[in-house]
């Protein structure tokens, strides 16, 4: 190290700031790349603002904003197989495995452009060493966002169960190891779960895909009701264990565990943890998944290396949204806006986690330019994905689902990343790239009384069709099988379960309806009459007769296939084939507009001043916490097609830009003038550089929601500003944008698969036509796909032709 180093160091030691407990501080992967410490020269974190660069990056960052030390690390992997971790190093959260177990880390202090001082080093100065102490020590944001949402997602509360729990007094005593399960004896020794009313140790219940246990803990509390389980060997001398409530259907705390064990004989103060706890599990799963299973089950797949077949990490239950970014990235229009943007977002953020346009960019480059999808060479192991911690990190901020690490709904995801775009993108300035997804639809309405006629036109991003069951071509097949599975008695279906365990083969294949997509999409576009419609032209409520048929059509289509439907109260999966064409011409569904002869409904271009809602739907509807606003808004998309069919409306709809908009005339949910304004929220608005009387009126009309009323403001903005002051009636209102319109005809390019019972659960992945072949995308892994099953798709993306 040369003297001059240290002398060009203290010339910056005012710049230089030391991290607190509760700093944030990326360390582990480039803001603008996903170059990690792993590899060639590894990170360098600014110690002025605690962000992470490449070398590339920090040598731009160093001249744009002339922050000049920074603390690098190398991070090697340790080749010896048998490095044990230290009891003191072995985590608490989570053991999966930390880095520290696995690798060594060199750290050097940096001075751009060109001074490097390898660490330790004793003449450091004691500013520069406490901040590299700081850095070194602290939790990267990365670590600390994960394990908050990981605590935030499996924070058990105290049983009631566990409370008034009775315990058998039958004598059983167990060992402090050696469990096995009652029913399968020695064959099953780890997932067990002792029953603490009788003592009953049961292996943990069957994966969706084959895996884990055969399900005796559950059995055993079907048959006798006892309702409260620990997992054997999860339980340390600290109090910590898996408890799961049947009762409760979750996983909660017992403030009796102690008591509970000692009644079976086992001191919990010198039990060991010797079984992997259920978020262990969980997040192991997300890092192990088998893919043959989930999908092209026992197909031998190539793995496809290059641009385009990059992977994305699955970071806990985001299959969702890998499967989401990586098909919406394989449209060139789009993509090409981030990727030709790129230098220009990067240069006008300064904080690049927190830029949308930023992390989409990064997104963008990071799985299509083959950066991090090299081949390997023989043996050689090989980087095959990124992992897009900072965009799930981002795109989640402030939302009560996606910013959790629970499986979500790929369509209500969707929405969002749609509504995230049209907003940055207006914010600054700039163009939509979603605007390739949009169209119109149009709705002809005929007065059932005066035969008037009214249209309207709605603009939408997404076709949503609904399964047609009585279309399926194998009605005949299904039903005979539905009738011999009905007559089957639970007896017989318990034996049938006992034999397929004892030959360890899994339960067959169901016999699914088969329904053609041209069903589907004729069910959505036929005419239908609708009850309890208020004509403008009778002046009662009548019934009328609605069409849609299509006003435009966009250069690209998603089609959103209604498999989860509300039934009884509770969203359930429709289990069903599709038939899939790789081309489909929609032209026969062009609309013609209004015809020679018809006559005209009064007021038909805008909804009637004397709309009323029907109460029973929509009480129903609030009964799931939906908002009166919203749930009148589904009523009005829904006339007459009752609750369910308003549920399900607003379920694939609670993300348009108009949902919390009050219909005219629709009661006390039209009024907005007695919401009180949150002085503080107002505040937030007003600080994005709105006027605050229009800033007051959105929080009004969103009901004081400040994410929302941020939506209505982005949503409005080509609207007169001046709530009080609206442009004269005599002035022409601005005409909205006409979306670009084409041929109806389209080819299939992509489809997003969900495997599970609800969108809770389960899992995703995108299969993608890419240089004529079919590609499948499960998280990291990327290959040619054999059979791609289109059968079963929840989304499907057309390209026009």
């Amino acid at each position: 190290m040369s003297e001059a180093a240290m002398d060009e160091l203290r010339t910056h030691l005012g710049s230089i700031n030391i991290p607190g407990a509760g700093s944030t501080v990326w360390k582990t992967e480039c803001c603008y790349s996903f170059h990690t410490q792993d590899d060639e020269g590894g990170v360098l974190v600014d110690m002025k603002t605690w962000l992470c660069y490449s070398p590339h990056f920090a040598s731009i960052n160093f001249k744009k904003t002339g922050n000049a030390v920074y603390l690098k690390i190398k991070r090697t992997k340790i080749v010896d197989e048998d490095v044990q971790m230290k009891e003191e190093e072995k985590p608490t959260t989570l053991s999966v495995g930390t880095p520290e177990a696995k690798y060594d880390f060199a750290y050097s202090v940096v001075v751009l452009p060109n001074q490097e001082i390898p660490l330790p080093n004793v003449d450091l100065p004691w500013k520069v060493q406490q901040a590299v102490d700081g850095i070194i020590k602290i939790d990267s944001a990365e670590k600390k966002q994960e394990i908050q949402q990981w605590v935030d997602d499996t924070g058990a509360k105290e049983s009631e169960v566990a409370k008034n729990l009775v315990q058998l007094d039958n004598g059983k005593k167990l060992p402090a190891t050696g469990w096995t399960c009652d029913e399968c004896g020695g064959d099953a020794t780890t997932n067990l779960w002792l029953n603490l009313t009788d003592g009953h140790v049961g292996c943990g219940r069957q994966n969706w895909d084959g895996s884990g246990g055969k399900g005796h803990a559950l059995d055993h509390y079907k048959a006798t009701g006892y309702p409260l389980v620990v997992k054997l060997g999860t339980i340390t001398g600290e109090g910590k264990a898996d408890v799961h409530s049947y009762a409760e259907d979750d996983m909660v705390l017992d403030p009796l565990l102690d008591q509970h064990l000692k009644h079976w004989g086992l001191d919990m103060s010198r039990l060991e943890k010797t079984d992997k706890s259920m978020a262990e599990m969980e997040i192991e799963f997300q890092y192990n998944f088998d893919w043959s299973k989930a999908s092209e089950s026992n197909k031998k797949l190539t793995p496809l290396y290059g641009p385009g077949y990059t992977g994305l990490e699955n970071l806990g239950n985001t299959c969702y949204m890998n499967s989401v970014m990586q098909t919406l990235l394989k449209v060139p229009e789009f993509s090409q806006h981030y990727t030709e943007n790129r230098e220009k977002y990067f240069e006008s953020n300064a904080n690049p986690t927190s830029s949308f346009q930023v992390q989409m960019a990064k997104l963008a480059h990071g799985i299509l330019s083959g950066d991090y999808s090299k081949q390997p060479e023989g043996e050689e192991e090989t980087v095959h994905s990124v992992r897009p911690f900072m965009f799930k990190s981002l795109i989640g901020k402030g939302h009560d689902e996606f910013s959790t690490n629970r499986q979500q709904d790929a369509l209500e995801f969707l929405q969002h990343v749609f509504s995230l775009i049209e907003r940055s993108e207006k914010q600054a300035g700039g163009s939509d790239p979603t605007k390739i997804f949009d169209f119109s639809l149009e709705e002809r309405i005929q007065c059932g009384i005066t035969e008037c006629v009214g249209y309207k036109s709605q603009k939408e991003k997404i076709l949503s069709l609904p399964i047609p069951l009585e279309a399926a071509t194998n009605t005949a097949e299904f039903e005979e099988y539905t009738k011999k599975e009905a007559a089957k008695s639970e007896e017989e279906k318990k034996e049938e379960e006992k034999a397929r365990r004892a030959a360890g083969i899994h339960e067959p294949e169901p016999v699914r309806p088969i329904v053609p997509l041209s069903a589907c999409i004729n069910s959505f576009f036929a005419a239908e009459m609708v009850q309890g419609w208020y004509s403008s032209a009778a002046k009662q409520n009548t019934h009328c007769f609605k069409q849609r048929k299509f006003e435009t059509f966009p250069p690209y289509l998603i089609m959103h296939m209604g498999r989860f439907q509300f039934s009884g109260g509770e969203l359930k999966k429709l289990d069903a084939f599709l038939e899939i064409p790789d081309e489909i011409d929609l032209e026969y569904l062009r609309s013609k507009g209004a015809q020679p002869g018809e006559k005209p409904l009064p007021d038909s271009g805008a909804e009637s001043n004397a709309v009323v809602p029907d109460e029973n739907v929509i009480q129903s509807l609030m009964s799931f916490d939906i908002p009166r606003v919203r749930a009148e808004r589904a009523w009005f998309n829904t006339q007459g097609q009752g609750a369910e069919a308003a549920a399900e409306w607003y379920f694939t709809h609670m993300d348009d830009a108009s949902i919390d908009t009050p219909l005219p005339g629709a009661g006390a949910s039209s009024s907005s003038s007695s919401v009180e304004v949150d002085p503080v929220a107002l505040a937030q608005l007003e600080s994005m550089g709105f006027p605050t009387k229009i800033c007051s009126k959105a929080l009004r009309e969103t009901k004081g929601n400040l994410e929302r009323a941020a939506d209505w403001l982005f949503s409005h903005m080509d609207e007169p500003m001046e709530e009080e002051e609206p442009e004269a009636a005599s002035s022409s209102p601005k005409e909205e944008e006409k979306p670009d319109d084409g041929p109806g005809r389209y080819k299939l390019f992509a489809f997003v698969t969900h495997m599970g019972k609800n969108t809770s659960s389960g899992h995703y992945v995108a299969h993608i036509l890419v240089d004529g072949k079919w590609v499948i995308y499960n998280d990291a892994k990327v290959a040619e796909s054999v059979e791609p099953p289109r059968t079963l798709a929840y989304l499907y993306f057309f390209k026009r032709i």
